[in-house]
């Protein structure tokens, strides 16, 4: 979560894509577990909350199709479904007013978010801002940076062949030499 006291959860049936339900657990030493009982989808894909802790945004399953959905973390259980074609993998702007996404045509969107004087959500266009040629399986490759003007993006190597991963811990106690 954005105040950093708890992890977001998923729970998975069997061999499912998506996740029956949600909860928060909190790492403050109790594993205390509560429910997140995020509305209007049917099976939930990936959850990310706003930096302000105000929203959830989240992708979940409606008729069918996977959607964009937007909750208020006060009552998670009134998200509503954002009206964006087929989309994947939400990631927010540092200041909270810009939601990313990655649609199905390979496309990252930014999406305007303002809050109503009633606490309700605003939504204004959504925008392409170039094509990551990536598809919709690609579970999470991208991130943007705080000032949403640079994406880091995953893509598959071309050599399918076996690659080493080096996992580095504490490089900058190496820069100081």
């Amino acid at each position: 979560t954005a105040d950093g006291k708890a992890l977001i959860c998923l729970a998975y049936r069997g061999e499912s894509e998506e996740a029956d339900s949600a909860a928060l657990l909190a790492i403050d030493g109790s594993a205390d577990l509560t429910p997140l009982p995020l509305g209007g989808a049917d099976g939930i894909w990936t959850i990310e909350p706003s930096p302000d802790g105000r929203w959830y945004a989240y992708i979940g399953t409606y008729r069918g199709e996977p959607s964009l959905f937007l909750a208020p973390t006060a009552n998670p259980a009134d998200g509503r479904r954002v009206p964006v074609p087929r989309v994947n993998h939400p990631r927010w702007s540092a200041d909270a007013t810009r939601l990313f996404f990655h649609g199905y045509d390979g496309f990252i969107y930014t999406l305007p978010i303002r809050t109503l004087p009633d606490g309700q959500p605003d939504f204004g266009a959504p925008t392409a801002l170039f094509n990551a040629d990536i598809g919709p399986a690609m579970n999470g490759v991208y991130d943007v940076t705080p000032d949403g003007k640079r994406f880091l993006i995953a893509q598959p190597l071309a050599d399918e062949g076996t690659q080493a991963l080096t996992y580095m811990t504490n490089w900058r106690a190496t820069t100081q030499r």
